[in-house]
This record gives C-alpha cells, sequence and structure tokens, in this order.
C-alpha cells in the first residue's frame, strides 16, 4: 500500500495518497489489527506530511489560506466558497 501511496504523491496529487492512506486504515482497523499500531503508523507519518506540505509552496499556501481566508482576496488558493 505504501508503494501505490508514494507513486500518487510523486503525480503530485497529495490529497488522493492522504484517501488512499484513510482507506487503507480503515480497511486494516475493520480487519482487526490493532490499534496501537494503526496510531503508530499515524504518529509516523506526520512528519512526512509535514514535509510534503511545507516545501511544496502552493501547497503551503493552499493551508495557510485555509486557516484564513481573509488573507487571499483574489481567491487564489480556492479553497473558500462565499454564498
Amino acid at each position: 500500500m505504501l508503494a501505490l501511496i508514494g507513486l500518487v504523491v510523486i503525480e503530485p496529487d497529495l490529497g488522493t495518497a492522504v484517501e488512499i492512506f484513510i482507506i487503507a486504515v480503515a480497511m486494516l482497523y475493520v480487519a482487526g489489527l490493532d490499534a496501537k499500531y494503526i496510531v503508530g503508523a499515524g504518529v509516523a507519518s506526520l512528519p512526512i506530511i509535514y514535509l510534503l506540505i511545507v516545501h511544496v509552496s502552493y501547497r503551503y499556501e493552499r493551508i495557510l489560506t485555509f486557516l484564513d481566508p481573509t488573507k487571499d482576496p483574489q481567491g487564489a488558493a480556492f479553497n473558500y466558497c462565499s454564498r
């Protein structure tokens, strides 16, 4: 599963890679894997996800805009939808 996720990250499509990871974790949980292994894998993946977000400027800007939409009046990050 990690090889598949790695190939999707290389594409680069972090959103799909995270979705595949979440689905794989859910499948392992339903299959009966002990929760301490799942939590350990999640904690181990946090530095990798951090690096994938911070070292790619457009991902980092999208996260910052998501947290504070008023800093992007032009709507360049396309996260915020006002009605």
